[in-house]
């Protein structure tokens, strides 16, 4: 992966924990808007196991690059087919998802539920386990 796509995949990753972070914890009573959060949870470190909120992204440029199917934590072009960059799966097959997926002009892509652990330094995301939602 580009190395000026690593430190902005890392950044989207910290902006989508960060956000589903502070989702959980939205509309806890006796608070008042504009204070902190007493008790806001601490953000997932390198090697913990997360589970993804919501689906999320897997993405596959089967054409062109060979870094194999990525997981999109930050946003994704809504063009078609949509484009996105992010860690690379380690685990993922395609074949265990048949009829779960899009695929148009080299791209393969779909939503799905992921649990695995997200290593910074490797730029990777083994996953634990997968579900469509």
């Amino acid at each position: 992966m580009h190395r000026r796509y690593q430190r902005g995949a890392r950044i989207l990753i910290a902006l989508a924990l960060g956000l589903a972070a502070a989702a959980s914890t939205a509309g806890c009573a006796g608070e008042t808007p504009g204070e902190p959060e007493p008790h806001a949870p601490a953000m997932p470190t390198d090697g913990d196991l997360l589970t993804t909120d919501y689906p999320v992204t897997v993405f596959d440029n089967t054409g062109g690059d060979g870094e194999g199917a990525q997981v999109c934590f930050g946003g994704v072009m809504e063009s078609y087919p949509p484009q996105c960059s992010g860690p690379v799966l380690i685990g993922w097959n395609w074949d265990e998802h048949e009829g779960e997926f899009e695929t148009a002009s080299g791209v393969r892509w779909g939503e799905f539920v992921l649990t695995g652990r997200y290593d910074a330094e490797a730029e990777t995301f083994t996953l634990t386990e997968v579900r469509t939602e």
